[in-house]
């Protein structure tokens, strides 16, 4: 009897990861891809990158971010048909260097959507050029860290950060 339940148990536990939910869009650690991602980019400790947002800071804190952004953002005419949103993740090691940019399109519902050519290459670009970001410090150890921002654009014209 007690080698029943046990197989009863057995295959029941096996058979719970063919019914695991998996959710593609989740964040977590974000792989490196050779065809986005610059190769000189590395963690200082990939096994300890920190999933804290608000550690990780900028110069002059988010007002010093928005006025390098808008500094870099150029409205192009080819960009006035975009109106949503930009969310931009990304990654900065302990030596406050920026890697591992992902972009995802939302139209003003929110829906998954694309955006005009070149605006995505000039958001990713721009957001790569800053160099006043300040990695994760945690109970006195300095980590590496994953952070986003969301940026909003109506006609092309970046509103919001």
């Amino acid at each position: 009897m007690r080698f029943i339940i046990f197989l009863i148990l057995l295959c029941g536990c096996a058979d719970s990861d063919s019914k695991r939910i998996l959710y593609p869009d989740q964040i977590g650690d974000t792989i490196f891809d050779a065809e986005l991602d610059d190769p000189n980019f590395q963690f200082c400790n990939a096994e300890q990158v920190l999933h804290k947002r608000n550690l990780i800071k900028y110069q002059n804190g988010t007002k010093g971010l928005e006025k390098d952004i808008r500094k870099k953002y150029i409205a192009k005419q080819e960009f006035q048909a975009f109106s949503g949103y930009i969310i931009v993740r990304f990654a900065i090691n302990c030596n406050n260097q920026i890697g591992r940019l992902r972009l995802e399109i939302l139209d003003n519902n929110f829906k998954s959507t694309s955006a005009p050519d070149g605006l995505e290459t000039h958001i990713r670009d721009s957001f790569s050029s800053l160099n006043a970001w300040q990695h994760p410090v945690y109970k006195d150890q300095d980590y590496d860290g994953y952070s986003f921002y969301t940026l909003k654009f109506t006609n092309g014209k970046l509103e919001l950060i």
